[in-house]
């Protein structure tokens, strides 16, 4: 089973690459992003900050 969905804050988006805070989150998990569910994958973790592409 999966984990139970959190919800973050998208603090930053430069490009493709998106930065959110609020998440718990490892390497390779799918994020879904904003109203529409954009499918993203977390591509790095720098404290609580994850960065997803």
């Amino acid at each position: 089973m999966g984990r139970p969905m959190t919800t973050g804050k998208v603090v930053r988006i430069a490009g493709p690459i998106v930065t959110v805070t609020g998440l718990e989150a490892k390497i390779g998990d799918i994020i879904l992003l904003g109203e529409w569910g954009l499918l993203s994958e977390t591509i790095r973790i720098r404290g609580e900050q994850v960065i997803c592409q």
